[in-house]
């Protein structure tokens, strides 16, 4: 017998050992776990995934297991229907359509819209109704903001002075759970100073924001008495929207993968990071996971030494562990996995599963004399419905050495790229620098995961953009860890 989840997955790997075995064979666990491991092998699933014992997970915490169950849905969207795909006995025969739902094509990109106003009373008295097309979301790890805007306008008290009306609404998902909110509101027409809800004295700020929904999910923001910093409020309604924009840290890629059990209870990661810094001869390694609960988990060790475990339940509750905690950390090229294997925690508590923390990856040559890129981290950032991934360099101080390179994405197509050096000195390459001589990005290709770019004698300009350019090739392929 095995004891397994019940998903198109497992039916799948059923079918599977079925078919091989064949009426005169044995079909038993060991049959099942070698079709389930083709099965991961064809669909491109990481090794590591047991499709029999982890929960799938879907949100802001969705792990792999959730990511294939999602293209699995597509499939049956794109035309599929669920009983042929849980009839089929060669996943492999499958492989085609699940990799095309799983990669599926990028929203087109669109115009952004937005509605509405907004009125300033007190101190800043004013209103603004942003324009048709004054709409910009911008989405970070952990951050989201919404932006309206008029501009330009002419700076009240500054002769031929043009600057931007804008409010901006933001949201910060902090490590312990909560969610900070903040408003500011800005019109030189009346004011050179910006007003903004003070955080200090309300988290809330009166907002109510809709949650996005559709193939193009508008979003509704409501402000009620928004108190602004010196006195007066803001009140109103703005919507905005952008066709392709990505809408929540969600959706952002991630290398991130799987989740803690506590208690026997599974609850999802939402990030992970691996830090380890050697000094001195002693090597410390902290593992940080934030939980889709609001807590947060820290496991670290000096040296060979065994880990210890903290889970901050916040405000103020913490839960130890500082022997005999059972946390293995096993390394590879791609990334770290984090295993807990029933870690007693004070207060009767356990901790258990497995989790995969990505690293960035890759390196990038050139045919300059800039060095090779061998990034240590990255960030991901998406403004509407442009992505762009930042990877990070040593930060070595040479001249010619390069410090950070950003890639941007728009619509499945590379739009733009900057590359600077610890000198400044900047390379670039873009749709919009056609007019300053700068190349196109026509020799950069970003995969299916969103995460990873290949550099194919890309060319990339350099030096004062009015003066003639070096152009410089670049080779290599970086793979960000993302959110």
């Amino acid at each position: 017998s095995v004891s397994t989840m019940l998903t198109p997955l497992t039916t799948l790997a059923l079918n599977a050992a079925a078919a091989t075995v064949g009426a005169s064979g044995t079909l038993d666990s060991a049959a099942f776990s070698t079709a389930a491991a083709q099965l991961l092998a064809a669909f491109n699933l990481p090794a590591t995934l047991n499709i029999s014992t982890t929960l799938p997970t879907f949100g802001n915490g969705i792990n792999s297991y959730g990511t294939a169950l999602t293209a699995i849905s597509r499939m049956v969207a794109n035309g599929s229907t669920l009983a042929s795909i849980l009839a089929a006995t060669q996943p492999q025969a499958l492989a085609a359509a699940y990799a095309a739902a799983a990669n599926p094509a990028p929203i087109a990109s669109g115009t952004p819209s937005a509605s509405g106003t907004v009125t300033a009373t007190g101190a800043v008295a004013g209103s603004i109704t942003p324009q048709a097309t004054g709409y910009e979301i911008t989405v970070s790890a952990n951050t989201i903001a919404h932006r309206f805007f008029l501009s330009p306008v002419a700076v009240v008290g500054v002769p031929n002075g043009t600057s931007t009306a804008e409010v901006l609404v933001g949201r910060t998902f902090n490590v312990d759970g909560t969610i900070t909110t903040t408003v500011s509101y800005a019109d030189p027409r009346v004011s050179l100073m910006p007003a903004g809800c003070d955080v200090r004295v309300s988290t809330t700020c009166g907002v109510t924001i809709s949650t996005p929904a559709g193939s193009t999910r508008p979003v509704t923001i409501r402000l009620d008495n928004t108190p602004l910093v010196g006195g007066g409020t803001l009140n109103g309604t703005l919507v905005g929207d952008t066709p392709g924009a990505l809408w929540s840290p969600a959706e952002l890629p991630r290398s991130t993968d799987g989740a803690i059990a506590i208690n026997g209870v599974i609850t999802s990661v939402t990030t992970g990071t691996v830090s380890t810094v050697s000094a001195g001869g002693n090597t410390q390694v902290s593992i940080t996971l934030r939980l889709a609960d609001g807590s947060q988990v820290v496991a670290g060790r000096t040296n060979a030494l065994p880990f210890s475990v903290t889970r901050l339940v916040f405000p103020a509750t913490l839960q130890q562990c500082a022997a005999s905690c059972n946390v293995t950390l096993t390394e590879s090229a791609e990334g770290f996995a984090v295993a807990f294997a029933i870690t007693p925690l004070s207060g009767g508590v356990t901790l258990s599963q497995s989790v995969f923390i990505g690293k960035t990856q890759g390196s990038l040559t050139n045919n300059g004399n800039l060095g090779t890129l061998t990034p240590l981290s990255d960030a991901v950032q998406a403004v509407n419905d442009s992505r762009s991934t930042t990877f990070i360099g040593p930060g070595s101080t040479a001249p010619g050495e390069i410090g950070y390179l950003q890639v941007t994405v728009r619509a499945g197509r590379v739009t733009a790229a900057n590359a600077t050096s610890a000198n400044a000195a900047s390379y670039q390459c873009g749709d919009a620098l056609a007019v300053l001589g700068y190349p196109a990005c026509s020799g950069i290709t970003v995969g299916g995961n969103g995460r990873s770019f290949t550099f194919t004698n890309a060319t990339l300009a350099g030096g004062d953009f009015r003066a003639s350019k070096t152009n410089v090739a670049f080779n290599g392929t970086l793979t960000a860890k993302g959110r």
